[in-house]
């Protein structure tokens, strides 16, 4: 197939949309398929977009301006390169009047309906905005959780039928041994829990340190807490909730770090630890466990579906629940082991070769207009 895609999270640092994104561009183009990239604009140069057999890129640096992107320069450029399909990967679409090709949507999360004060005001009306007209423009609808599904199904009846979930693909490669680099830059030198995700509201992550801190002041001061990830909307300062929490000399702030530092800190943490308030999917869940290392998660919307048989679930909103979480997964060492053994089967329900595979029957849907089982 001839695929055009809608690059726009391709311009900023990659995040899980990102890595969503590209893990599965990657997968379809080594099927033979043909990609066309549009960017609004030029593309962060950490990405690697050899995959792609064709990139346009506007000058179209802030939202308002993308919106007159994606409706008036958008579709002249597919008129132009005449795709067999046109993916939307993250809530957009050009309007349905304004193209004549098949379109697919992915939706990742209703995060704005959900918990909408974890999100810039901005961000919100974005997505009231346009995320309905991209659903009713959508010929296939992607998601990737069956949580994500049942949300859209009760917040817009009528689309389930053209609903299919495509999981994200898993990436991350296990390094021959871990990355002793990362662990020195970081003053690793004790046993760790590991927080993966953009520093936002929704992330947690002032509740996660203060759950840590109640943590050391009943179990001791031999464990870290490791922090990976940029910095988002309203970013917790985590230097100074640690200081203020008494526990800044046990919180190590890696900020970005490489896939293979990622790897190396995934391999050898006691758990990763993710109480977000709300997730689509929750990628580091199952990143985690591709290394065989358990998860503290919340009890919430995705994250059991994701986190499986190999997570222990925690109340998002309660401190003093993911402290005992963390107290428990330390000290209790059978329980710990039986989550690791079945962590890297509950990873496998997420192997590459699943998602592309759905990504690829969805985009033919929409070509076809048959259901997969017709085609």
């Amino acid at each position: 197939m001839r695929i055009a895609i809608d690059g726009r999270n391709l311009v900023h640092r990659k995040t899980g949309i990102a890595r969503y994104f590209l893990d599965i561009c990657i997968c379809l183009a080594a099927r033979d398929h043909e990609l066309i990239l549009y960017l609004p604009d030029g593309p962060h140069p950490d990405h690697d977009l050899a995959f792609a057999s064709k990139i346009r890129k506007a000058n179209y640096s802030n939202p308002v301006s993308r919106v007159y992107w994606q409706h008036r320069i958008l579709p002249h450029w597919v008129a132009d390169d005449r795709p067999d399909v046109f993916w939307g990967p993250a809530h957009r679409l050009p309007a349905r009047r304004s193209v004549d090709v098949p379109l697919v949507l992915t939706i990742h999360d209703l995060v704005w309906r959900r918990v909408p004060d974890t999100m810039t005001f901005t961000r919100r009306l974005g997505e009231k905005m346009l995320m309905p007209a991209a659903l009713r423009a959508a010929d296939i609808i992607c998601v990737n959780s069956e949580a994500t599904r049942r949300e859209i199904e009760l917040d817009y009846p009528g689309y389930l039928d053209r609903t299919r979930i495509v999981p994200p693909a898993l990436s991350l490669e296990e390094q021959s041994k871990p990355d002793q680099m990362v662990m020195d830059r970081l003053s690793i030198d004790r046993e760790y829990f590991l927080f993966v995700g953009t520093n936002e509201p929704r992330k947690n992550l002032p509740r996660l340190i203060e759950a840590f801190a109640q943590m050391v002041a009943s179990a001791g001061r031999n464990t870290l807490l490791v922090i990976c990830g940029g910095a988002g909307w309203k970013t917790a300062d985590a230097a100074e909730l640690a200081s203020n929490s008494g526990v800044s000399d046990l919180v190590r702030i890696a900020n970005y770090v490489t896939d293979a530092e990622l790897s190396a800190l995934y391999k050898c943490a006691i758990a990763l630890v993710a109480p977000s308030l709300h997730e689509g999917f929750g990628l580091p869940i199952i990143e985690a466990n591709a290394f065989g290392t358990p998860t503290i998660t919340a009890d919430c919307s995705s994250m059991p579906e994701v986190g499986g048989r190999a997570a222990l679930y925690v109340d998002p909103h309660s401190a003093e629940d993911i402290s005992n979480g963390l107290i428990t997964m330390l000290n209790d060492k059978a329980l710990r082991s039986k989550l690791a053994r079945n962590a890297r089967s509950n990873a496998d329900r997420y192997r590459p070769e699943l998602s592309v595979k759905a990504m690829e029957h969805a985009l033919l849907e929409a070509v076809s207009g048959l259901s997969v089982a017709q085609v």
